[in-house]
């Protein structure tokens, strides 16, 4: 059986103004087959209106149709249902997140809209906003989650604590090459994360405070050619220290 998608759900309500308000939060692994998600399979007796948000996007792969020398902004896609959509644009490292979507019992299902690559892989953080019917109790994701390709071989290794990614996080191409080794506190990016290409050539390193980047962040080519070196303060870019062409001329 193909593994398209793996979701962990981690719950939690609260009551906003006088209305029953509850929200839910999906930590959505999107595999590079998946195209459209329906929330009626993960949303406990859909009933009603619901609002969707983005609240996050990590440990993205992927490969564009159209290879571009100068890449402002590497990802740039949408999100979408039949009723409103969501923007996700990443432009030098800043990642911005705009719109969120209406979803009802008529549609339900959300699709994602990235003509411009081949795939993308990555980890999708929602807060859905409703009425649920029913709402599962202290639900704690603890331990070790891991997922494999249908070859055997193992797809990711996740740490969780108190339902939130904590320690180190690895996934790897299905030819065993490590993608990704990404580190985590109490659920937010924290120290040094790396990233390599499918041919085991490094990708990029990348320092986060708490979900903000901050320090040094460097980026290669597939071919080991260094791309860029560039320094961060609090998510702000203060300069660009190195940058360089495919064959390693400077820019």
């Amino acid at each position: 059986m193909n593994k398209y998608i793996i979701i962990i759900l981690l719950f939690f309500s609260n009551l906003l103004s006088q209305n029953n308000i509850d929200i839910k939060q999906f930590q959505i692994f999107k595999n590079k087959n998946v195209n459209t998600i329906d929330l009626k399979d993960y949303i406990d007796e859909f009933n009603g209106n619901y609002i969707v948000k983005l609240i996050s996007i990590n440990e993205v792969d992927y490969e564009r149709k159209k290879k571009i020398i100068l890449e402002l902004c590497d990802l740039d896609f949408k999100i979408n249902s039949n009723l409103s959509q969501i923007t996700v644009k990443r432009c030098d490292e800043n990642l911005e997140i705009i719109g969120e979507m209406l979803l009802n019992d008529n549609n339900s299902i959300i699709s994602f809209d990235t003509v411009k690559y081949k795939y993308i892989e990555s980890n999708l953080t929602f807060w859905v906003y409703g009425n649920f019917n029913k709402i599962s109790d202290g639900i704690i994701e603890d331990g070790l989650l891991r997922e494999y390709y249908d070859n055997g071989n193992i797809l990711l290794e996740y740490n969780f604590q108190n339902g939130k990614k904590n320690g180190e996080q690895k996934k790897w191409y299905d030819n065993k090459q490590l993608s990704i080794k990404y580190n985590y506190i109490n659920g937010n990016l924290n120290g040094l994360q790396k990233k390599w290409y499918r041919n085991g050539q490094i990708k990029s390193e990348v320092n986060y405070i708490n979900n903000t980047l901050d320090g040094i962040t460097k980026h290669w080519y597939s071919n080991g050619q260094l791309k860029f070196v560039k320094k961060y303060k609090i998510g702000t870019l203060i300069e660009t220290l190195e940058n360089y062409d495919i064959d390693g001329n400077p820019q």
